[in-house]
């Protein structure tokens, strides 16, 4: 016998909309890369929602330089009229996170310098904190 739900969250596409990278200098780093996030949430339908999270790694002792803006829509039926969108957003980029951690490992993998592996985070915790 299914289960039927009342609410149903999926996403629906994931891209990266932005890239910039930028060979700094080929010493090979001694600390943790300079890493920084963003995420924006916004409609873009009654059910539909995107959620843009910008990547940010740069510092004048590291030797790359990287921006990238990773974008995922998601399903989500009468959204707004749930009234929790903090906590949606939260749910929403901890969904997307995993991608962004291996979207930055694959690209510079691919570079002359070295290959960077953010390490796991508890995403509500650190933007939870930002509240």
């Amino acid at each position: 016998k299914a289960i039927r739900r009342q609410r149903q969250m999926c996403i629906r596409d994931s891209k990266i909309s932005h890239l910039k990278f930028d060979v700094i200098n080929n010493k090979m780093p001694i600390d943790k890369p300079p890493f920084s996030f963003t995420s924006v949430m916004r409609k873009k339908s009654k059910d539909l929602i995107v959620i843009d999270l910008i990547a940010k790694i740069k510092s004048d002792d590291y030797p790359i330089s990287l921006c990238l803006d990773l974008n995922g829509e998601f399903y989500l039926k009468n959204w707004e009229s749930l009234n929790i969108n903090r906590e949606i957003e939260i749910t929403l980029v901890q969904i997307l996170f995993p991608y962004l951690r291996a979207a930055i490992t694959n690209i510079t993998a691919l570079t002359d310098t070295t290959t960077i592996t953010l390490p796991i985070v508890n995403v509500a915790n650190l933007l939870q904190r930002e509240d």
